[in-house]
């Protein structure tokens, strides 16, 4: 995480397209509970690639696991 990032999205300080982003929200498994936490509204500014995100199992971790994480999700 970028030093400032939580103040500034705190203070209300986001991209001009992090509400477009927004509405991919229910794109989310857990949106519902994760909706209060501080760093929610990071994943949809676009500054932080909000939108490009994705996850892959910690006993995965790795570049050639992540590569083939996102080609098998294409």
């Amino acid at each position: 995480m970028l030093e400032g990032a939580e103040e500034t999205a705190a203070a209300g300080i986001l991209g001009s397209l992090q509400p477009a982003n927004v509405r991919l929200r229910r794109a989310l498994r857990n949106q519902a509970e994760m909706v209060d936490h501080r760093r929610y509204r990071l994943i949809f500014d676009p500054r932080t690639a909000g939108g490009l995100l994705a996850s892959v199992p910690g006993d995965r971790v790795g570049l050639r696991c992540a590569q083939q994480a996102m080609r098998a999700r294409r």
